[in-house]
């Protein structure tokens, strides 16, 4: 085909912003936007906190029709596309009905999916996950029965934490199971894991660190219980999984693109046959100045930084300074913000006071600040943030 084409796999934040920021760098073909799901492109970090509380069950859009129409941007969506064809003039893509687009430009972002329990008993009625919209109205409709009263949730890492301070304030009771001996032990220093699981118990939550769940058991009576490895068992009348999340690498895997486990990308969001762009949780970064290793991240910073230096790759025009990361989470009264990522061997100083509920751990190596994780205490956040990105030294107990 002659006339330019870019199709983006994928609606949620990477491919939205990928499809807006290919405007906003002067392509001028034609860009479409494929996505599974029905309907506008939306929020997903309010789907395990303020969506399952609030009145209305409608999501909170990211743009309007009105929008994408203004940026010439065709949303097709409710359309899932399934395999894709390369040429050297570009390809064609056909979704689950058959149907074809032909496109001169790809960009991957297919997102991620939930990572599914290994465990006996994991394919019972019983057990939920969250990932997309409809996965949430069917936690927010279960959790507004009255013949849900206990829920147990597996996994300790942010959805799992931020899902049982929502249950909680719903008057739900609620086990939060967590294989390691903390809650978020990969993700933050101990002491911040230490002050959550203060606050989670405050709010009643039954906390168990340390324990393997090993089966789901399902009564004829419909009562559900998870078995531990110790023999004991938690009761429950809907248990959620929150255990991490697998990078969507299907079509990526069809192409013949490296994938490890995510779309392997270079510093200019290209995949290794240097024509296809990817961005999102469908990645895997290689290791940069703020990701010295190259892990892989699930936020909607690290989805708009890649979306944007992916658009500018595949427009041919020079890719946007990458940004330092960050991410935040809410969790009950708890506003957790973190900017940049501790290497192996940063020394970790406390600023602030935990006691009051408003303090920072301060990470650097040797003078320079090179991460920050902060506990409401937004000013220290937003400092840290601008520190790291210019490089700035930092002395234990100055403020970042």
């Amino acid at each position: 085909m002659s006339a330019r084409q870019a199709l983006v796999i994928g609606a949620g934040q990477a491919g939205l912003h990928l499809a807006e920021s290919l405007r906003a760098f002067g392509f001028e073909g034609s860009v479409l936007l494929a996505g599974a799901e029905k309907g506008l492109p939306y929020q997903r970090p309010p789907l395990s906190k303020e969506f399952l509380l609030a009145e209305s069950a409608a999501p909170t859009v990211l743009r309007s029709k009105e929008f994408l129409k203004s940026r010439g941007i065709t949303l097709l969506d409710g359309h899932h596309i399934v395999s894709v064809r390369r040429d050297a003039g570009g390809g064609e893509a056909r979704d689950s009905t058959g149907r074809a687009w032909a496109f001169t430009h790809l960009a991957l972002a297919t997102g991620a999916s939930s990572r599914v329990l290994d465990l006996p008993g994991a394919g019972s009625p019983s057990v939920r996950y969250l990932r997309d919209l409809a996965h949430a109205r069917r936690l927010r409709n279960a959790a507004r029965s009255h013949r849900v009263r206990r829920i147990a949730i597996i996994g300790g890492g942010f959805i799992g934490l931020e899902l049982a301070a929502a249950m909680t304030a719903l008057g739900k009771s609620v086990t939060v199971l967590e294989v390691a001996t903390t809650v978020l032990a990969r993700a933050v220093d101990q002491r911040i894991s230490r002050h959550v699981e203060g606050a989670l118990l405050n709010r009643d939550v039954d906390l168990r660190c340390g324990v393997q769940p090993v089966a789901v058991l399902d009564s004829p009576s419909g009562a559900t219980e998870v078995l531990l490895g110790d023999g004991t068992t938690v009761s429950a009348d809907l248990v959620i999984a929150g255990i991490g999340a697998t990078p969507r690498t299907e079509i990526a895997e069809s192409l013949g693109l490296a994938c490890d486990p995510g779309i392997v990308v270079d510093g200019r969001n290209l995949a290794s046959d240097n024509r296809t762009v990817a961005a999102g949780d469908c990645t895997q970064p290689e290791r940069s100045l703020f990701n010295p290793l190259g892990i892989r991240l699930e936020s909607v910073n690290n989805a708009v930084t890649q979306a944007r230096i992916g658009a500018a790759t595949l427009a041919g025009v020079e890719p946007p300074t990458p940004s330092v990361p960050w991410f935040w989470s809410v969790i009950g009264d708890i506003r957790l913000q973190m900017a940049g990522m501790p290497p192996p061997g940063a020394t970790a100083d406390v600023q602030g006071d935990p006691s009051s509920g408003s303090f920072s751990i301060v990470f650097h190596r040797e003078a320079t600040l090179v991460a920050v994780q902060c506990v409401n205490d937004p000013a220290r956040f937003a400092a840290g943030r601008k520190a790291i990105q210019r490089g700035s030294a930092v002395r234990p107990g100055q403020k970042a």
